[in-house]
Protein backbone atom coordinates (compact mmCIF):
# COMPACT_ATOMS: atom_id res chain seq x y z
CA UNK A 1 0.00 0.00 0.00
CA UNK A 2 2.80 2.42 0.80
CA UNK A 3 4.28 1.97 -2.65
CA UNK A 4 0.87 2.70 -4.21
CA UNK A 5 0.66 5.95 -2.26
CA UNK A 6 4.19 6.88 -3.24
CA UNK A 7 3.47 6.14 -6.90
CA UNK A 8 0.28 8.22 -6.75
CA UNK A 9 2.21 11.16 -5.30
CA UNK A 10 5.15 10.85 -7.69
CA UNK A 11 2.76 10.94 -10.64
CA UNK A 12 0.20 13.49 -9.46
CA UNK A 13 2.12 16.03 -7.38
CA UNK A 14 4.39 17.36 -10.15
CA UNK A 15 1.44 17.52 -12.54
CA UNK A 16 -0.67 19.47 -10.07
CA UNK A 17 2.05 22.00 -9.39
CA UNK A 18 3.01 22.37 -13.04
CA UNK A 19 -0.59 23.24 -13.94
CA UNK A 20 -0.88 25.62 -10.97
CA UNK A 21 2.34 27.42 -11.89
CA UNK A 22 1.35 27.76 -15.54
CA UNK A 23 -2.10 29.10 -14.66
CA UNK A 24 -0.65 31.48 -12.06
CA UNK A 25 1.98 32.84 -14.45
CA UNK A 26 -0.38 33.38 -17.36
CA UNK A 27 -3.57 34.44 -15.60
CA UNK A 28 -2.36 35.85 -12.27
CA UNK A 29 -4.61 36.84 -9.40
CA UNK A 30 -6.65 34.17 -7.67
CA UNK A 31 -6.55 31.89 -10.71
CA UNK A 32 -3.64 29.93 -9.24
CA UNK A 33 -5.66 29.12 -6.15
CA UNK A 34 -8.66 28.12 -8.26
CA UNK A 35 -6.41 25.89 -10.36
CA UNK A 36 -4.97 24.32 -7.21
CA UNK A 37 -8.40 23.50 -5.83
CA UNK A 38 -9.54 22.13 -9.18
CA UNK A 39 -6.45 19.98 -9.58
CA UNK A 40 -6.70 18.63 -6.03
CA UNK A 41 -10.26 17.54 -6.80
CA UNK A 42 -9.29 16.05 -10.16
CA UNK A 43 -6.45 13.93 -8.79
CA UNK A 44 -8.68 12.19 -6.22
CA UNK A 45 -10.13 9.71 -8.74
CA UNK A 46 -6.68 9.13 -10.26
CA UNK A 47 -5.06 8.40 -6.92
CA UNK A 48 -8.06 6.42 -5.71
CA UNK A 49 -7.84 4.18 -8.76
CA UNK A 50 -4.17 3.51 -8.06
CA UNK A 51 -4.99 2.56 -4.47
CA UNK A 52 -7.84 0.35 -5.67
CA UNK A 53 -5.69 -1.38 -8.30
CA UNK A 54 -3.39 -2.58 -5.55
CA UNK A 55 -6.21 -4.94 -4.60
CA UNK A 56 -6.07 -4.02 -0.95
CA UNK A 57 -8.97 -1.57 -0.85
CA UNK A 58 -12.46 -1.53 -2.23
CA UNK A 59 -13.03 1.25 -4.75
CA UNK A 60 -15.13 3.37 -2.37
CA UNK A 61 -12.54 3.11 0.37
CA UNK A 62 -9.73 3.88 -2.06
CA UNK A 63 -11.49 7.02 -3.29
CA UNK A 64 -12.23 8.07 0.30
CA UNK A 65 -8.58 7.58 1.25
CA UNK A 66 -7.45 9.65 -1.72
CA UNK A 67 -9.95 12.41 -0.85
CA UNK A 68 -8.86 12.53 2.80
CA UNK A 69 -5.16 12.49 1.86
CA UNK A 70 -5.61 15.36 -0.60
CA UNK A 71 -7.74 17.36 1.82
CA UNK A 72 -5.13 16.89 4.54
CA UNK A 73 -2.34 17.94 2.18
CA UNK A 74 -4.29 20.96 0.97
CA UNK A 75 -5.15 22.01 4.54
CA UNK A 76 -1.56 21.61 5.73
CA UNK A 77 -0.32 23.65 2.78
CA UNK A 78 -2.89 26.39 3.49
CA UNK A 79 -1.89 26.56 7.16
CA UNK A 80 1.84 26.66 6.40
CA UNK A 81 1.47 29.14 3.58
Amino acid sequence: MATDGALANVLSLPTVWLVVMIVSNFMGGPSGFVALVAMEVLVVPFEGMLYWRSGKLRLGNALALAAVANLASFTFGAVVH
